[in-house]
């Protein structure tokens, strides 16, 4: 029997949405027959102390046939500071990585969640013992943190390099962000897109289901709504739809809803109060099912990027808003791959990063016609 071991930042109990996809390669691989390995961390990401309690004395467990979890003892902080972010990363990157020493495995799945130390130490491993790596990059480090010049980009820059060096196959998510990967160096070949699908597909929306979900979120049959939902972190730059909003609120008949977590989250609440806009509403993140019954819900679905991350990331959310088929207006460069496909799928308009004057005018005169 075939044996793949992933290398997770997160697992079971805790549910990044990322995980949803991941998720997915686990099933397929399980459905092919294959032995799947996990190693994990001890969780802490949105658990109770008493879950993170428990799961310190948790090593093994067996869920299905065929799927095994290893969890690993890490540095665990109840107080978040920086520091000791910090300390947790790089606990999690090399006592995980040291797990798979132990662990028979034919192939490896490592991602890029932070820390890219994880990916390296783990790859390094596997290459000694000459074990298949497959290389996941949902996020380019460190090109969508820092800029190409300071010491910093060129140090943490290597590090991504030797993993791509030593990988058999790496997987991306979009066209923009493979050609970003290849101006790393000699690496076109054994670069694959593997776009993501929806993390909650659905083939028929229920109308009861829709109804409710549109009274829970305050739908108003006559107003127009343009939404947001997803991650509200620094990149996202939600400034730009707070400021077309804050344009528009004499339109009695444009609402604005913010539904979403994040680095962010907090200061972007704040600023709605803060601004007394009337026509925005936020709400905390919801279930992936709900989220794809609120972007069928939509007028408009609104999409933001800060200028150039667009190249080193894609937005978790575009299947889903694809799925939904409803009109879209994103703040993202123009000249990029992600863009052309948007307007492929029918979106009303692509607008310059953080050009919230014309944002204003597209929303004002999409709904006026």
């Amino acid at each position: 029997m075939k044996t793949i071991t992933f290398l997770l930042m997160y697992y079971l109990p805790e549910e990044p949405t990322v995980n949803f996809i991941y998720q997915k390669h686990i099933d397929e691989c399980l459905t092919k027959g294959m032995r799947v390995n996990i190693i994990t961390p001890n969780p802490t990401r949105g658990v109770s102390k008493e879950q993170i309690n428990k799961y310190r004395h948790i090593k093994y467990e067996h869920l299905r046939t065929n799927l095994h979890v290893y969890r690993v003892n890490c540095f665990t902080y109840y107080h978040f500071n920086k520091f000791n972010l910090l300390h947790r990363y790089l606990s999690v990157s090399y006592r995980c990585a040291q797990k798979l020493k132990k662990i028979p495995s034919d192939e490896i799945f490592i991602q890029t969640s932070p820390p890219i130390f994880y990916a390296y130490w783990a790859s390094k491993i596997a290459k000694k013992r000459g074990i298949k790596i497959i290389y996941d990059i949902q996020d380019i480090y460190p090109d969508n943190i820092f800029s190409h010049r300071p010491f910093i980009y060129k140090f943490v820059n290597n590090y991504q390099k030797k993993i791509m060096q030593r990988a058999d196959d790496i997987y991306t998510i979009s066209e923009d962000m493979r050609l970003t990967l290849a101006n790393k160096g000699d690496f076109s070949k054994k670069i694959h897109v593997r776009a993501n699908p929806p993390t909650f597909q659905i083939s028929r929306y229920d109308d009861q289901k829709m109804q409710l979900i549109k009274q829970k979120y305050h739908f108003e049959n006559d107003k127009k709504t343009i939404l947001y939902a997803g991650n509200i972190g620094y990149l996202q730059d939600l400034d730009v739809l707070l400021a077309a909003a804050r344009i528009l609120q004499d339109e009695n008949h444009i609402a604005f809803k913010i539904i979403g977590e994040g680095s962010q989250a907090i200061r972007i609440k704040a600023k709605i109060a803060e601004l007394n806009l009337q026509n925005c509403e936020f709400y905390p993140m919801t279930t992936n099912e709900e989220s794809a019954y609120l972007y069928k819900a939509a007028d408009v679905n609104f999409i933001s990027l800060l200028p150039g991350v667009i190249y080193t990331a894609c937005p978790l959310k575009t299947a889903m808003i694809k799925q939904a088929g409803q009109p879209v207006i994103a703040c993202v460069d123009r000249d990029s791959n992600y863009a052309s496909e948007l307007v492929e799928n029918g979106a009303i308009s692509i607008i310059p990063n953080r050009d919230y004057h014309l944002l204003a005018d597209v929303i004002k005169d999409y709904f006026v016609k």
